[in-house]
């Protein structure tokens, strides 16, 4: 019996490292990127739109973080989870993605099986 794919959509205002999740997310059968955001309202608009099992969010966007567009979109879509993927090592945003509504925090310099794995475990 095939499960439905986790639906994700990646949110990091550096195109490049949206194109690489990208690439690394769409080639697993069990995973499908439903869209992708470079700023935290776009982020907001995708996350109402799109209804993905996952988000996976950078902290530091331009016009809003990715901690405050959590905040804007959880309280509307609480069955949305939320992973933090940053270059941010600091025990204080950690706490600080908690508290506004993270199931997961991963730094960006992880080797990819700790993401897909986070993924995976924040989705169960």
């Amino acid at each position: 019996m095939n499960e439905r794919p986790i639906r994700l959509i990646i949110a990091d205002d550096h195109h490049v490292v949206r194109e690489g999740l990208i690439s690394l997310l769409s080639d697993k059968p069990n995973l499908k990127v439903v869209g992708q955001a470079s700023n935290g309202r776009e982020t907001v608009d995708l996350v109402r739109q799109r209804r993905p099992d996952i988000a996976l969010l950078d902290i530091a966007m331009g016009d809003m973080t990715g901690l405050e567009a959590i905040r804007r979109f959880l309280p509307e879509q609480p069955e949305v989870k939320v992973i933090i993927l940053t270059m941010h090592e600091e025990e204080a945003f950690f706490f600080e993605a908690i508290r506004a509504g993270a199931s997961g925090y991963i730094l960006k310099g992880a080797h990819s099986q700790e993401l897909l794995n986070a993924i995976h475990a924040v989705h169960r």
